[in-house]
């Protein structure tokens, strides 16, 4: 399947937790030309955060496999409620960790998933950068 990228800059509340849980520092990209206004979903949302040591984390709970975040993803998959998935990975985190988060989460079924990054250092909101197929 081909996916298309969206890019929607938008200034979603994160919990000072989902934030704060893990020593995240997001990628920059300087190109607003890609940037379109917009709101996320009014739905549930899930952070997972990628740090640079390749962790994965939600809600301060770490999940060090594949296999434990993905049984994580299947149980919040059941709740049968609208979930908006946000990645937030570490600049210098791998590419194959989110690669095979971003494959987890739409084997596990989410379809509204996003990619944060922020546009510059002086500008305190996070950007995010939307999969669709």
């Amino acid at each position: 399947m081909k996916a298309n990228l969206l890019i929607v800059s938008v200034a979603l509340t994160l919990s000072t937790c989902e934030r704060q849980s893990s020593d995240v520092t997001l990628p920059m990209s300087a190109s607003s030309a890609l940037i379109q206004s917009g709101k996320l979903p009014c739905s549930s949302g899930l952070v997972i955060n990628i740090d640079q040591h390749e962790g994965r984390i939600i809600a301060e709970r770490h999940f060090d496999s594949d296999s434990a975040l993905k049984a994580e993803l299947l149980r919040r998959a059941t709740l049968k409620i609208p979930i908006t998935v946000v990645v937030r990975a570490d600049r210098r985190a791998r590419y194959d960790t989110i690669a095979k988060t971003m494959l987890l989460i739409r084997e596990t079924g989410f379809t509204e998933v996003y990619l944060a990054f922020r546009r510059s250092e002086s500008l305190p909101d996070e950007d995010y950068l939307r999969f669709r197929e």
